[in-house]
C-alpha cells in the first residue's frame, strides 16, 4: 500500500509454532543478520543478562552466535507467546514488541522506495539505534547501553547514513504508523534493559535529530 507498512491486517493465534534452528543453516548471511535484530528487540525488552550474554557472543563469530541461538530463539518464542496471549489485540502490553519498528517501518518504507536493499529486520535494526537514543535523551536510559548496541549493530550490517533531506520522507511514513493517536507519532522507548514504555509521543524535531544521529 504504497510502500507503507502493516496497514492492513487480522489477529489470528497460529495452531501451532514450530521451532527448527539447524534451518538457520541454509539461509544466506544478510538474512540471519535480519533475524537476528529481531531477536535482540525481543532481548532488550525482556531479559538484560540473555542480552549481554548474546551481544558478547557476537565478537566470537556467527559459530558462537549460532552456539546459543537455539536457547535465545526459545526464550523470546516463550516471551512473545505469553505477551501475546496477555494482549491478544494490542490494546496495551503487546505493544511492547513494537520497539524498534516504529522507525524501522519508515526507514524500510523509505528504503523500498529509494531502492536500497534493507531487509526489515536491518531497517528494524537501524531504528533501535534511533529508539534507544531518545530513550537516552527522554527516559534517562543509560548511555552505555546505546553505546553497546550501536557497535554492535554497526559490526552486524554497518549504519546506514541520512541525510536531512531524508528525514522528511521517513517523516511522512511514519506519520502513517498503526500506533499513532491524535496525529501523535508514538513510539516504544526503554527505561533500562527489560523495561519498555509504549506509547511515548515523539516530536518532528526529536525524529529528525534521532535519524541524523545514527549518521554521525
Amino acid at each position: 500500500l504504497d510502500n507503507a507498512k502493516n496497514q492492513v491486517g487480522f489477529f489470528w493465534m497460529p495452531l501451532a509454532v514450530c521451532l527448527h534452528p539447524d534451518f538457520l543453516d541454509t539461509l544466506p548471511e544478510s538474512e540471519f543478520v535480519g533475524g537476528l535484530f529481531e531477536v535482540v528487540k525481543t532481548l532488550l525488552i525482556s531479559d538484560g543478562v540473555l542480552y549481554n550474554r548474546f551481544v558478547s557472543s557476537r565478537r566470537g563469530g556467527y559459530e558462537e552466535m549460532k552456539h546459543v541461538i537455539g536457547e535465545v530463539i526459545l526464550h523470546c518464542a516463550s516471551f512473545k507467546l505469553a505477551v501475546v496471549k496477555n494482549d491478544p489485540t494490542e490494546l496495551s502490553l503487546r505493544k511492547i514488541l513494537n520497539f524498534g519498528h516504529t522507525f524501522g517501518h519508515g526507514i524500510e518504507s523509505f528504503a523500498i522506495e529509494r531502492g536500497i536493499p534493507l531487509s526489515h529486520g536491518m531497517a528494524v535494526g537501524l531504528g533501535m539505534v534511533c529508539e534507544l537514543y531518545l530513550s537516552v535523551r527522554k527516559l534517562g536510559l543509560d548511555e552505555s547501553i546505546y553505546a553497546g548496541y550501536r557497535e554492535f549493530a554497526a559490526g552486524l550490517m554497518g549504519i546506514h547514513r541520512f541525510t536531512l533531506a531524508d528525514t522528511e520522507p521517513i517523516l511522512c511514513y511514519m506519520r502513517s504508523d498503526k500506533k499513532n493517536r491524535d496525529g501523535q507519532i508514538l513510539t516504544v522507548l526503554l527505561q533500562d534493559l527489560a523495561a519498555p514504555v509504549i506509547d511515548v509521543a515523539i516530536d518532528d524535531n526529536e525524529i529528525r535529530d534521532a535519524i541524523l544521529h545514527i549518521s554521525l
